[in-house]
């Protein structure tokens, strides 16, 4: 097992499966290019497809803190990276985080509805209903429809 597994349990079936092709070349590009967050992105995406939300998170992460030391803000950054991240925090019930990042990304890429929804789904889960409506609102004007909420 490679030293960056060392000390996480893992069943034989998934061991196999991250060694296939794919995730070592990913693996390598990012020993030979370690401040590319696409590289911590890519290989976050496939450890989430595999189930590992955890470790995904991990990668995200330093993806997520190398693209705010890189970027200015408005400026173009791995466009999914930051809504992978969010994703991940909000499987693993991380809704605080998740909604950091949501914001962030939205400030980003102020026209993505999917980040739009995501961030109405998580203020009403943490209470915020206000907030939850007014996005949803925001979506229902895009697609010229009418929301009412009462």
């Amino acid at each position: 097992m490679s030293r960056w597994m060392k000390g996480k349990k893992m069943d034989r079936e998934l061991y196999e499966t991250l060694m296939n092709d794919s995730f070592l070349r990913n693996f390598d590009w990012l020993l030979m290019d370690t401040d590319n967050p696409q590289r911590y992105n890519e290989l976050g995406i496939m450890l989430s497809d595999l189930g590992e939300q955890e470790l995904a998170s991990m990668y995200f992460h330093r993806g997520y803190q190398l693209m705010k030391e890189e970027t200015e803000p408005g400026t173009a950054a791995p466009e999914d990276l930051m809504e992978n991240y969010g994703s991940t925090l909000y499987l693993l019930g991380r809704f605080e985080e998740a909604l950091t990042v949501y914001q962030e990304a939205l400030q980003i890429q102020p026209e993505n509805e999917a980040i739009i929804e995501k961030l109405g789904a998580l203020y009403y889960l943490l209470g915020n209903d206000t907030l939850s409506v007014q996005m949803y609102k925001i979506l229902a004007d895009r697609k010229g429809e009418s929301f009412n909420h009462e």
